[in-house]
């Protein structure tokens, strides 16, 4: 891990934090994983502010592979930070051969945006390691989702982290994907899935009280061949409230039961 973040912050340069104390006159310095502040001739005040903040890539992602998934959709998210620190599933899903494209919008709040747009593409199996995993580790549940429909085998490695977020996602896709009948293996740091292109099975799954577990869920169950239940979505509300309604916005058929 340590060497992976090293890697991404050499690649990536500065992360949210920095981008935005420099775009408001605040003299910091990124170079590298080194950050630094030189407050000679600065007189410590920073001027009020209005920002226009981009769009959470990671909530974008699953618009993205929705529309990478079903057949016939092409959907446009609009102004996604498109910072490199989080820009590792469009890049990972570029080499699996969804039908992808980031159209640059220019700078933002001093972060890069752009314009996502996704579209249904046949996939393939993609190794996915190293650097790209800390720029993508929120984004690797729906990820699983691509590799569920990509041909061949994926193999996600070095992200054991996966382990202690809001639930062991590495365990919980592993209980997901299986419950939608797709073939896959628990790693240490990881998971091996097959894709298939058969209809996946409609079935009832628990989210772990997970966000990104719960729209996972709600991803593949686009593909099932009927009605699939997940249990406590309370959750999306943590980073997507309106994900439900984006949605069914798309053309998608979901309800939402209290108490069942």
């Amino acid at each position: 891990r340590a060497a992976a973040d090293r890697q991404t912050d050499l690649y990536a340069g500065p992360h949210h934090t920095e981008r935005l104390l420099s775009s408001l006159g605040v003299p910091i310095h990124t170079v590298g994983s080194v950050v630094s502040l030189d407050p000679a001739g600065w007189n410590g005040q920073m001027p009020g502010f209005d920002v226009d903040l981009p769009g959470d890539p990671s909530a974008a992602a699953f618009l993205q592979v929705a529309a990478n998934l079903v057949p016939g959709s092409n959907v446009t998210v609009r102004a996604v930070c498109s910072n490199p620190t989080r820009t590792g599933l469009f890049e990972i899903a570029r080499d699996m051969g969804a039908g992808i494209e980031v159209r640059p919008l220019g700078d933002r709040g001093g972060e890069p945006v752009a314009d996502v747009l996704a579209w249904h593409a046949p996939l393939r199996g993609a190794n996915v390691g190293g650097e790209l995993v800390p720029r993508s580790i929120d984004e690797i549940p729906v990820l699983c989702a691509l590799a569920a429909r990509a041909s061949g085998t994926t193999r996600i490695r070095d992200a054991e982290e996966l382990r202690v977020k809001e639930s062991d996602r590495i365990a919980t896709m592993a209980e997901v994907l299986r419950a939608f009948g797709v073939v896959c293996e628990e790693l240490p740091d990881g998971l091996e899935i097959q894709g298939t292109d058969a209809p996946l099975r409609a079935c009832r799954v628990d989210s772990r009280g997970d966000h990104r577990i719960a729209m996972t869920a709600a991803v593949l169950g686009l593909l099932a061949d009927g009605p699939s239940t997940i249990d406590d979505v309370g959750c999306i509300a943590t980073s997507f409230p309106r994900f439900i309604g984006t949605l069914r916005a798309l053309g998608a058929t979901l309800d939402v039961h209290d108490g069942e």
